[in-house]
């Protein structure tokens, strides 16, 4: 059996690393090794031994760290509708940097391991009716898209902003 602890090699995180700036490489490096260093537990179990379509289980994982790193850093979310008159506001740039800066403070790597772990076991078979499409990808993806939304969802719903951000920095400090 191998662990997740064994893909911590920079040759494995370069082609995660490909077309992104060198902030973002060096965000999204220390996010990788966090997972293959402190969070492998996470994916010990036998059950990430598995081959499906041709890879382990296992060895999807820090692709999707990949894929949800670059929805919350990389991707430019929306946070309101509105019309274009608003763009040039100062008020309007304001708040939407707030809720931008939120989003990001609120992505947990922890948090999101864990409940990609839990998820994939609980539900690997749901796509075993479809013949035609790579299953384990497909369902990463969904567990992906539902954490950000997940996380969209409370910050495109919060109204104290500053307070928000001042405890999730506070937070991250801590930890």
């Amino acid at each position: 059996m191998k662990s997740l602890k064994d893909y911590n090699l920079a040759v494995l995180y370069e082609p995660l690393l490909v077309g992104i700036t060198v902030k973002d490489v060096k965000r999204l490096s220390m996010f990788l090794k966090e997972t293959t260093e402190l969070h492998y537990h996470l994916f010990d179990d036998e059950f990430f031994d598995t081959e499906f379509e041709g890879s382990k289980i296992r060895d999807y994982i820090l692709p999707a760290v990949r894929a949800v790193y670059n929805e919350f850093f990389l991707k430019e979310q929306r946070f309101a509708e509105t019309d274009n008159s608003l763009i040039n506001d100062v008020n309007y740039l304001e708040f939407f940097n707030k809720r931008k800066e939120l989003f990001q403070l609120s992505f947990d790597l922890k948090e999101f391991l864990e409940i990609l772990s839990k998820k994939i076991q609980k539900n690997i078979s749901k796509l075993d009716d479809f013949e035609n499409i790579d299953k384990i990808q497909n369902l990463l993806e969904l567990i992906k898209d539902d954490y950000v939304a997940m996380k969209y969802y409370k910050c495109v719903h919060s109204y104290k902003l500053d307070q928000e951000i001042r405890g999730l920095k506070i937070d991250k400090v801590i930890k």
